[in-house]
């Protein structure tokens, strides 16, 4: 899948998924209560892990969050003038580059494509 093109909710919702997250809209209790917040946040997506409350989660936007991705998933990342670059460690992916100020797009776009190669090799 081509992720490069996709909304940062779309891969927020993907991120969230890949971690074992429910994003199903239907699920969410306070569906109706969060409309306002939505609609000022566009990007976030409720999520929950099975037996945990809901959140809201942003991992394009949250240093906090895609920090964790790094952590966790071993992604690499090299910085030049204007751009940085994301790639895993482990898995053969293509690079992903983009100016610095969507650095958190960057690496969960890298995420996303090392969970593909995973699958893809059956890891």
């Amino acid at each position: 899948m081509n992720y490069r093109n996709l909304s940062k909710f779309k891969i927020n919702r993907l991120v969230a998924q890949r971690l074992g997250m429910n994003t199903n809209k239907d699920d969410l209790p306070a569906n109706t209560l969060s409309r306002n917040y939505n609609e000022r946040y566009p990007d976030t997506v409720w999520a929950h892990k099975p037996q945990d409350a809901w959140e809201q989660f942003c991992f394009t936007n949250d240093a906090e969050s895609w920090g964790e991705l790094i952590r966790e998933f071993s992604l690499d990342i090299k910085f030049d003038t204007c751009q940085v670059h994301v790639a895993s460690y482990f898995a053969d992916c293509k690079p992903v580059s983009m100016i610095r100020s969507d650095m958190g797009l960057a690496i969960c776009i890298a995420f996303l494509e090392m969970k593909d190669w995973q699958s893809s090799q059956s890891i």
